[in-house]
């Protein structure tokens, strides 16, 4: 992963990435109240060490423990920064955001390289990473105290790692996708599309599986908590779903999953409009791997009830999408400049 970062292009889209969403999410970090989330309540106590929380968000101490190592290294020069009009934990707070603004931008800097493996310009490509970076959820998670961007981090591994057929990649996904968030499981089936052999892919599961299941044993014996105490909170979710669904009839919720991707679904419609048919567009939602994710990631969506929030795990695709249509207009408006 040193190696990928530390090549010139994906070091320069990286740079590029972090002055792109520092300020989105610095913007988030300002006006943002702990005191309105319950889910950020949470993070925020594990990163000082605090497991008696939630009965499955204790498992999420990644960024947790990465953002209170990150503020016991710069808590004693926060307040030289801090800002007048922002009461509380500054120190935390800026903690939190630089774990994920990093986080972030690696993964924004994967999804550029995602896009690249299908063939695209580096102009079509960057077009493809801005309808992510522009994204609301974006902002929202760099700002915040919250776990998704590295649950977003491994499903691009898993995606990249099985297009350009690269291991560190899948090994990646799999050791982290599990400590991220619980619904990986139900996107680990799609790494059974990659290259390696199905024995292989069970093999390594297996051992992120007991190691997953060995750090649940410290957090469940920290917090004397059963485990299958958790396991029926997980399950509780589904009885969630009802009343997400009823939400669907509001017209408010619709512009909402309607603005999670911005306005950049322009360019495809406009690519349809233009040209009729959209070849490659269509090639890629018939790749196997492809068609799979989709299908387990819209069976997520519907499990965590949280759609508006939950289609942000299909940036990637959305990305490569994206930049199939700016390549195709950029194409088709070069020609008709060359013809005028």
């Amino acid at each position: 992963m040193l190696q990928f970062i530390l090549r010139s292009e994906n070091r320069l889209v990286f740079c590029l990435c972090l002055l792109l969403i520092a300020g989105m999410g610095m913007s988030v970090l300002f006006d943002y109240n702990l005191a309105n989330a319950v889910d950020q309540k949470s993070y925020w106590g594990m990163a000082q060490l605090d497991f008696h929380t939630s009965q499955h968000r204790k498992y999420r101490f990644v960024i947790p423990l990465l953002a209170g190592g990150v503020n016991a290294l710069i808590q004693g020069i926060a307040h030289l920064v801090r800002p007048n009009s922002l009461a509380g934990d500054f120190s935390l707070k800026f903690s939190f955001y630089l774990v994920n603004l990093s986080i972030c931008a690696l993964w924004l800097t994967i999804i550029f390289k995602y896009c690249r493996a299908y063939g695209l310009g580096r102009l079509a490509a960057l077009i493809g990473l801005l309808s992510v970076v522009t994204n609301r959820w974006t902002a929202q998670y760099v700002g915040t105290p919250h776990t998704d961007l590295l649950f977003c981090l491994a499903i691009i591994c898993m995606l990249y790692g099985i297009k350009t057929k690269q291991s560190l990649f899948l090994f990646a996904a799999i050791f982290l996708g599990p400590v991220s968030k619980e619904s990986f499981l139900f996107a680990a089936p799609v790494l059974f599309f990659s290259f390696w052999p199905y024995w292989k892919t069970s093999l390594w599961l297996f051992v992120s599986g007991v190691l997953v299941f060995f750090s649940r044993y410290i957090i469940d014996t920290i917090t004397q908590q059963g485990m299958m105490q958790s396991i029926a909170a997980d399950m509780s979710i589904i009885s969630y779903i009802p009343s997400q669904f009823a939400r669907l009839k509001i017209m408010g919720y619709w512009i909402e999953l309607f603005a999670a991707f911005g306005l950049w679904w322009l360019l495809p419609i406009l690519e349809r409009i233009l040209f009729g048919k959209m070849p490659r567009t269509l090639a890629f939602f018939k790749e196997r791997y492809v068609l799979a994710f989709l299908l387990t990631a819209l069976f997520q969506i519907i499990l965590n009830g949280e759609f508006a929030r939950m289609v942000y795990m299909l940036m990637p695709a959305y990305a490569v999408v994206i930049g199939f249509a700016a390549e195709r207009i950029i194409s088709h408006l070069r020609t008709t400049v060359l013809k005028a």
